[in-house]
């Protein structure tokens, strides 16, 4: 997955959330897409800077990719990213 591609699926999570699921958004893709975020060679920051988000949010995509390895997602409300 391309940096652009990473950066479309963020900028969609955020801005199409359910009410008050904005921010737990960040957090599932980071959760969602570590491994591809990885094999991109991206940073969080260049991702959220692409996507329109606030930069603070960096740090809410990295929280995310540290969680990636010790939870599953169970119901995933954006399953086509």
């Amino acid at each position: 997955m391309t940096l652009n591609e990473l950066a479309l699926r963020l900028h969609r999570m955020y801005f199409q959330a359910e009410e008050g699921q904005a921010v737990t958004n960040i957090h599932l893709f980071g959760i969602k897409y570590a491994n591809e975020i990885a094999e991109c060679c991206a940073s969080p920051a260049e991702i959220v800077r692409l996507s329109g988000n606030p930069e603070s949010y960096t740090r809410e995509v990295s929280k995310g990719i540290r969680l990636a390895s010790r939870v599953s997602i169970t119901r995933d409300p954006f399953p086509d990213g």
